[in-house]
C-alpha cells in the first residue's frame, strides 16, 4: 500500500479510541467517581465515537483504491478466512462467557444473537460484508458518474434513516420487527460511509494534496460538527453513546481527514501503533473480554480518571496484544486473530548466504 502508511497509523488510533470508549463506560458503571457527571465527561463520552465509522470507512477507501477494476480471485474467501472465521469464533467464545454470566438465557440462544444476528461490538464485521458486496455491484458505476450525486443521495437515506430511528416511533418498531438481524447491521445507516469510502479511495491522493496544509480548516470542521453532537446531546435529549448516530456524518469524516493530514506530514516511525495497527481487527473483537477482569484491579485508580482510563487502556490493549501475538504462533489458533502482516515478517526465519 504505497503512500498509505497513514492508514495504518489511522486504524491503531481508531482501535485506541475504541477501547477507549469502553474504558470510559467501564469507568461510569463501576466507579463512584463524580468525574462522570461533569460536562468534561459528557465531552469525552462521545468524542471517540467516530472510531467504528472511521475503521468501516478504512476499509471500503482500500477496496476503491486497490481494485480500480475488480475484486481479484479469491478475494472472498480470503476474507472469510481472515475476518469472518475470527468473528465467529471470538463470537462464540463471548457467548460462552455471557452465558455462564446469564440465568436467563443459554449458549444457543445468546450465540445465535452475537453471531448470526451482529447483536454485539463486532457487528461491524457484517457491515463490511455488505460493503464487499456493494462494491461488486456498483464499482463500475460508481468510477463513471460525479460523485456529488451519489454521496448526496446516500446522505439523504442514511440520515433519514437514523433520524427517523431516534425520532419516528414507527419506524423504529417498524426496523426493530422486520429487520432480520441486528438493527445496527442495517446498511442503512452506513451507505453513506460506503460512497464517501469509495471515492476517498479513487481520488486519494488528490484529496491529501489539497488537505495537507489545510488541518486548521479540518480542525474547525470536526470542532464545529462535534458542537453540534454535544448540542443534540445536552439540549436535544438525543443520548444515544452509538457511531451510527444521525450527527455524525460530517464529524466522522473531518476527523478522518485531519488524521490523514496529520499522520501523512510525521516524518518519524512510531513503532508502538504500527503494532496496534496489525492486531487492531483482534484487539477490537477480543478486548472487552478483558475489559472487566482488568478493570477490578485499576479500580484502585478510580479516583483520578485519567489514571484509571489510561491504566485500563494500557491492560486492555497490552493483554489483547500479548495474547494475539502467542495465538499467531500457531497455524490452528491463528485463526482466532486473522492475518497479520507484522507477525508473518517477525516469524520468516532469517537466511543468510554464506559466501
Amino acid at each position: 500500500m504505497k503512500n498509505l502508511s497513514e492508514i495504518n497509523m489511522i486504524r491503531a488510533f481508531a482501535c485506541l479510541s475504541v477501547v477507549y470508549n469502553h474504558v470510559i463506560t467501564n469507568f461510569d458503571k463501576f466507579t463512584a467517581n463524580d468525574f462522570s457527571e461533569t460536562a468534561a465527561f459528557t465531552v469525552l463520552r462521545y468524542l471517540f465515537l467516530f472510531a467504528t465509522p472511521v475503521f468501516i470507512l478504512i476499509s471500503i477507501t482500500l477496496l476503491s483504491r486497490n481494485y480500480p477494476e475488480k475484486l481479484p480471485e479469491r478475494f472472498l474467501w480470503k476474507r472469510l478466512k481472515f475476518i469472518f472465521v475470527p468473528y465467529v469464533l471470538i463470537g462464540l467464545f463471548t457467548a460462552y462467557i455471557a452465558s455462564v454470566n446469564s440465568e436467563e438465557s443459554g449458549f444457543r440462544e445468546i450465540a445465535w444473537k452475537i453471531v448470526a444476528l451482529g447483536d454485539w461490538h463486532g457487528f461491524f464485521i457484517l457491515v463490511i460484508f455488505q460493503f464487499y458486496l456493494l462494491f461488486w455491484l456498483f464499482n463500475k458505476l460508481l468510477r463513471k458518474i460525479k460523485p456529488w450525486m451519489p454521496l448526496l443521495v446516500t446522505f439523504v437515506i442514511s440520515f433519514g434513516h437514523l433520524y427517523a430511528m431516534e425520532h419516528v416511533l414507527a419506524y423504529q418498531e417498524f426496523i426493530y420487527t422486520e429487520y432480520p438481524l441486528w438493527y445496527r447491521t442495517n446498511i442503512l445507516a452506513w451507505l453513506f460511509y460506503f460512497v464517501a469510502g469509495f471515492y476517498i479511495g479513487v481520488h486519494y491522493e488528490r484529496l491529501v494534496a489539497f488537505l495537507v496544509n489545510k488541518w486548521w480548516l479540518l480542525l474547525v470542521v470536526a470542532a464545529g460538527s462535534f458542537a453540534w453532537v454535544y448540542h443534540n446531546v445536552v439540549t436535544v435529549g438525543y443520548t444515544d453513546v452509538a457511531s451510527d448516530r444521525y450527527d455524525m456524518f460530517l464529524y466522522t469524516l473531518s476527523v478522518f481527514f485531519l488524521l490523514v493530514v496529520l499522520f501523512r506530514k510525521m516524518t518519524f516511525r512510531m513503532p508502538l501503533l504500527e503494532i496496534v495497527s496489525s492486531f487492531s481487527f483482534f484487539i477490537y473483537l477480543s478486548h472487552l473480554l478483558f475489559m472487566v477482569g482488568l478493570g477490578r484491579i485499576t479500580q484502585v485508580f478510580q479516583d483520578s480518571f485519567l489514571l484509571y482510563s489510561l491504566t485500563l487502556l494500557l491492560f486492555v490493549t497490552g493483554i489483547s496484544v500479548g495474547i494475539g501475538i502467542l495465538l499467531y504462533t500457531n497455524r490452528v489458533t491463528r485463526l482466532v486473530t486473522g492475518k497479520n502482516a507484522w507477525m508473518d515478517r517477525l516469524m520468516r526465519p532469517v537466511v543468510s548466504e554464506s559466501k
